[in-house]
């Protein structure tokens, strides 16, 4: 039964934690969420992706987030006419817990522009602008005012008049991207700032709940063994209110399409600071890849009598016809 108590939790989710943005075990998958500066910067003129995860699944209130993305290269590539090109990109993101009772949605959407420096060598600038709002929905829960002799009784008053729905808010985001390419060894480092302008986000009105300034750094490597085994390895480092969290690891990648690039496994692993090992396992067909990890909890989280359980699901489809080189790193 929902009581006052899971009214006390979401303001602890309001008040307490409210500086922190949705995160993934598959980051990667997310280039949007990283930098401004990644739109454009997969192998296909287009990419659309989308991510499903389930965080502590245990009970009946987990934590769940999506998103759907969608990047696209204006006119042809840069590496083939060796002048700079401009991307777009857009990211819906949408996270809920409580079950539903407390509600968070984003849409994000900004221009990148990559310039090569020669051949192999690219620099590249992204700016992105966010609105975002976030719902606390009073009907699916139950307060100490509302407690009667014959029970909790929703059609009584609350006794919480200060709450209100938090304003819709806007929020600057820009970043910068490095990027080598070669047929058989890609490079990716990024850096970026997110919510610059600090928005205020706050239920109670109050102008001096902020969302506190996000910075992350990532890094992508990836190159290839054989005609059929390559390697892909990555890591994010964030920092926001004052909360830090590193992640890395990679996947191996076996062509199982005799050479053709057409079907390919992936295996792997990442590793998040203090928190949990995530194994991965993917699937390309052709232009379609699934992909899925379950964090292995690491954390104190882990020592009570029921483990936490997250799932998370990934689907990317892009045009691979043209790609560049002999990789196919599982997230460009």
């Amino acid at each position: 039964m929902k009581t006052s108590l899971i009214f006390l939790f979401s303001l602890c989710l309001v008040s307490g934690i409210y500086g922190q943005d949705p995160h993934y075990s598959q980051f990667f998958m997310t280039p949007l969420a990283i930098s401004p500066a990644l739109a454009g910067s997969g192998y296909a003129p287009w990419r659309i992706a989308c991510n499903y995860r389930e965080q502590w699944s245990v009970g009946n209130t987990p934590f769940r987030t999506f998103s759907l993305s969608a990047d696209a290269t204006i006119g042809s590539p840069s590496s083939r006419k060796k002048k700079p090109d401009l991307s777009v990109g857009i990211l819906l993101t949408g996270d809920e817990s409580l079950n539903g009772a407390f509600k968070s949605s984003y849409a994000q959407t900004g221009l990148a522009c990559h310039v090569p420096i020669d051949r192999n060598h690219k620099i590249g600038v992204g700016i992105q602008g966010m609105i975002g709002s976030r719902q606390l929905k009073h009907e699916q829960l139950t307060f100490g005012n509302q407690f009667s002799a014959g029970g909790f009784d929703v059609r009584l008053p609350t006794g919480e008049p200060s709450l209100q729905d938090m304003a819709i808010y806007g929020s600057l985001h820009t970043g910068l991207l490095y990027r080598y390419d070669k047929e058989d060894t890609h490079l990716a480092l990024s850096g970026a700032v997110l919510h610059i302008n600090q928005p205020v986000q706050s239920f109670l009105g109050d102008g001096s709940q902020r969302l506190p300034r996000a910075f992350v750094l990532y890094g992508g490597y990836d190159f290839a063994v054989t005609q059929y085994l390559f390697y892909s390895i990555n890591g994010i480092f964030r920092e926001q209110a004052g909360q830090r969290y590193f992640a890395s690891g990679g996947a191996v990648g076996l062509d199982i399409s005799e050479g053709q690039r057409r079907e390919i496994l992936y295996a792997g692993a990442w590793y998040r600071s203090g928190d949990a090992v995530s194994p991965y396992f993917a699937l390309l067909i052709r232009n379609c890849q699934v992909g899925i990890t379950y964090d292995l909890t690491l954390s104190k989280q882990n020592s009570g009598p029921v483990s936490p359980q997250s799932l998370e699901l990934s689907i990317v489809w892009r045009n691979l016809d043209n790609r560049l080189g002999r990789i196919i790193c599982p997230w460009r």
